[in-house]
């Protein structure tokens, strides 16, 4: 395993046709005065149609005889901030995914861990309004 760390090498625009995960989008809308405003915003192309988000996070509880409960969490670098991140694991919804399925297989993808059922999910969360229409929802697992 190499000891290197991850790290931004180059920054150059995409042509929007050349962009698998996003599209931008402007929005027209009017404001609290009547006035007519736009916005840009980016849009994730992968939106479940079964789910009605983009993906899910997980908020994994660890349970057993002696230890403490405890919960998931990872490091991973994200390039769009050049630097490692401290995250529930996470993950996209495939097309056909439920929020549970989705939420079963990242865990193991990113973790390992199996989880036995899905307890609870959350209402919709939006991490980052302004910027983008990302939708997520957070499934607690058992």
């Amino acid at each position: 395993m190499s000891t290197q760390r991850a790290s931004v090498t180059r920054l150059v625009d995409l042509p929007i046709d050349q962009a698998r995960w996003i599209t931008l989008k402007k929005i027209e809308w009017k404001d609290q005065e009547g006035k007519d405003r736009t916005w840009e915003t980016a849009e994730r192309k992968t939106r479940s149609a079964t789910a009605g988000v983009d993906g899910v996070a997980i908020l994994a509880l660890l349970k057993g005889a002696n230890i403490p409960l405890s919960t998931i969490i990872i490091e991973q670098f994200r390039p769009p901030v050049n630097a490692y991140v401290v995250e529930l694991p996470a993950g996209l919804i495939d097309p056909k995914d439920t929020l549970e399925s989705c939420a079963f297989r990242e865990l193991e993808e990113e973790t390992g861990f199996k989880a036995e059922s899905v307890v609870e999910v959350s209402p919709l969360m939006v991490c980052d309004p302004g910027e983008h229409y990302e939708r997520t929802s957070v499934c607690l697992n058992d």
